[in-house]
């Protein structure tokens, strides 16, 4: 039985809903800052601890549940799916009367795979769904294109934008499922490029796309997100990946830090620059993927990965 879910383009502190669930990563990050400051409530939870607060009117759900997950750079793919079936399992047991519920989607913002985030999410949400009744769920997404995107996912399932399926079955012939590898995600790339405005679409309409389009799930690392040793959270990314994306473009010291620990560890090193501009001394040597337009782009990042996979050598 398909369970109705709307992705609504929007604020959370704006959605109308019973419950509005959301993560605590050792501390508040995104949406979960913005709604517990709105709301005045500290939630300070420990992974696998969760705590209600009532919104006294301050935003339009009724109430928020808060799950402690531990450290964000621990909370990927599996976690999330993972984090979406306990939700809806304390809500059908400590909320019963609840009926609609909303998520917002984990991952991206903080540098995970797009579609690889949605399709835990969306399997979470079916499985905790198949023991909780609720009449409907509504996943909340601000950025516009972002949420056009998970509409089509959606999509995918019943024909129409309005329904998530009940078992993780119809979910196997999905492009995400492909990229997932049986849900193991170990098919990575990972992005190395800065992380300002100027650079979202090579990211969202190059980069990312081109990567799924040869069966890779990409990451990258938002270096204002995460807090600590920041290198090791790289080698971390670098390390879990099978072949570096490096975008030259202003010469971001970030950029050339990682891919001075690729070449280090031995990772495969595809480095872009737009057409024009001279490439730095450190590189002048090496092959670089050149671009004009961001089409240009795309379809030259898929064409080095597709030779890269076919040779073995990511």
């Amino acid at each position: 039985m398909a369970v109705p879910v709307a992705v609504l383009t929007g604020d959370v502190l704006d959605v109308p809903a019973d419950i509005l669930v959301l993560k605590y990563a050792n501390g508040p990050h995104g949406a979960d800052g913005a709604v517990a400051t709105r709301i005045g409530a500290s939630f300070d939870l420990a992974a696998g601890a969760h705590a209600f607060a009532q919104s006294k009117g301050k935003i339009k759900a009724r109430e928020v549940l808060s799950l402690g997950v531990g450290r964000l750079r621990e909370f990927e793919y599996s976690q999330i799916e993972a984090f979406a079936v306990r939700a809806l399992e304390i809500i059908g047991r400590e909320r019963p009367d609840a009926r609609t519920i909303a998520f917002t989607l984990h991952g991206p913002g903080y540098g995970l795979d797009e579609l690889a985030s949605v399709d835990a999410l969306v399997r979470g949400i079916a499985a905790g769904l198949a023991r909780t009744p609720v009449l409907s769920v509504v996943i909340v997404e601000r950025d516009n294109a972002r949420a056009e995107r998970l509409r089509e996912f959606v999509r995918q399932f019943g024909g129409n934008a309005s329904s998530i399926p009940a078992s993780f079955d119809q979910f196997n012939g999905s492009v995400a499922a492909e990229i997932s590898q049986g849900r193991t995600y170990t098919k990575r790339l990972f992005a190395a490029l800065p992380f300002k405005d100027d650079f979202r679409d090579h990211w969202d309409l190059a980069i990312q796309p081109a990567s799924h389009e040869c069966g890779y799930i990409c990451e990258r690392l938002d270096h204002e997100i995460f807090t600590g040793d920041i290198v090791a959270e790289i080698k971390n990314r670098i390390q879990k990946s099978r072949a570096v994306l490096a975008l030259l473009d202003e010469f971001n010291a970030n950029v050339f830090l990682e891919v001075g620990y690729a070449w280090g560890v031995g990772k495969p090193t595809i480095l872009m620059l737009k057409d024009g501009v001279e490439a730095p001394f450190d590189v002048r040597a090496q092959s670089i993927v050149r671009y004009g337009r961001l089409r240009e782009l795309k379809d030259r990042v898929r064409d080095v990965v597709t030779a890269l996979d076919k040779q073995g050598a990511v």
